[in-house]
């Protein structure tokens, strides 16, 4: 609906010809969807920058089919940092741990299966 809800759309058997039920599955999708998004974005930024310290701690070494990649996540990370601001996504592991599971449970709330959810 237009307001987020994600209804079903059921007959009315009272009367074949009047208005339909619209019974409510889940309120505010567009405020889950929009949290889930959020959250990705914090999980995958910090991805970005232990991957970052790996390259430059000499535990990795970038291959020459990574450096693509490489580029264009180095061009999201800063879209990342502008959105959200630097000083809102360096955390420690413990509160990496509360958005990481905060993003499985939109993402079961949204549908994923809970044994396949990987964040």
């Amino acid at each position: 609906m237009k307001n987020g809800d994600k209804v079903e759309v059921l007959p009315n058997d009272e009367d074949p010809d009047g208005e339909p039920w619209h019974m409510i599955l889940r309120r505010n999708d567009k405020d889950l969807l929009a949290a889930r998004e959020e959250f990705w974005e914090k999980v995958w930024w910090n991805r970005h920058m232990i991957w970052l310290e790996k390259l430059a701690n000499g535990e990795e070494k970038l291959k020459e089919s990574q450096k693509t990649i490489f580029a264009t996540a180095r061009k999201a990370a800063r879209r990342i940092e502008r959105k959200y601001g630097k000083k809102n996504l360096g955390w420690d592991t413990f509160d990496w741990g509360m958005v990481n599971g905060k993003l499985s449970a939109l993402n079961w709330v949204l549908g994923d299966e809970w044994d396949f959810l990987d964040t």
